[in-house]
C-alpha cells in the first residue's frame, strides 16, 4: 500500500500524474484550499475506476505554508 499525501495548492493537476497505475490498495489524502478548490473530472473518474481509497481536506484559512503544516501534522 502507498500513502500519498498532496498538497494540491502546490501541485495542483501535476501531482496526478501517474495517477492511472495506482492500485485498490492505495490511498490518496488531498489537502486544499479556497485557493485551489478545482480538479478535473477526468482525474477523480480515474481515481475512482482504479478503486483508490480518497480523502479530502479543506483548509479553512489560506495563509503562507498553511498547508503545508497540515500535511506535516497529518
Amino acid at each position: 500500500m502507498n500513502i500519498f499525501l498532496v498538497d494540491y495548492e502546490n501541485v495542483n493537476v501535476n501531482g496526478f500524474q501517474g495517477v492511472e497505475e495506482l492500485t485498490p490498495n492505495d490511498k490518496i489524502i488531498l489537502f486544499y484550499s479556497i485557493n485551489s478548490e478545482s480538479i478535473k473530472i477526468d482525474i477523480i473518474n480515474t481515481i475512482k475506476s482504479k478503486k483508490v481509497s480518497l480523502k479530502f481536506f479543506k483548509l479553512q484559512e489560506s495563509s503562507k505554508n498553511a498547508l503545508d503544516f497540515q500535511l506535516v501534522l497529518y
